[in-house]
């Protein structure tokens, strides 16, 4: 006789039909057809990766996401984030390079009491207090203030971009 059947799947469209049974046995092909696409990212190891602003790991990411339209962003230390919109249709396989490559900087404005201090940032002398030094590398630095007959002083700073 004939029968009705569905087969269902996580992340598959339904399969519904009908089969014709004789001599008690029946052989039917199903495919399913898949709702979701693999999207992965690649990335330097020390970057996060952001998938419409959810955190979803570090480095190359690769994971199934519905059909949609998606915005990745890479965020790295010391660099610009970087941005990419991503279209992911059903049974898509994409694999995106994003990468965090355009370091970024920002500046650092010293002062003291006395002034004339040298001013050392990791390691290198890059002025006399009072100073605003420009073109400094976003991140964690040590600014060291040193002058004759005093002692030194070292501070941790954190940089940011100037925008």
């Amino acid at each position: 006789g004939e029968h009705s059947y569905m087969v269902t799947a996580p992340s598959f469209e339904t399969e519904k039909g009908t089969v014709t049974v004789r001599d008690s046995r029946v052989t039917k092909s199903i495919k399913l057809s898949s709702l979701v696409g693999r999207l992965t990212i690649s990335t330097d190891d020390d970057a996060q990766v952001f998938i419409d602003d959810e955190f979803m790991g570090y480095g190359t990411w690769s994971g199934q996401l519905n059909e949609g339209v998606y915005f990745v962003e890479v965020r790295r230390p010391s660099y610009r984030n970087a941005y990419q919109e991503v279209s992911l249709r059903r049974s898509d396989n994409r694999n995106v390079s994003v990468r965090a490559i355009e370091p970024a900087y920002g500046d650092v404005e010293v002062v003291s009491d006395p002034l004339d201090f040298d001013i050392y940032i990791d390691g290198e002398k890059l002025g006399t207090t009072p100073d605003y030094i420009t073109f400094v590398r976003a991140g964690t630095h040590t600014v060291t203030l040193k002058k004759p007959e005093y002692f030194d002083r070292e501070l941790t700073v954190e940089v940011f971009e100037d925008l």
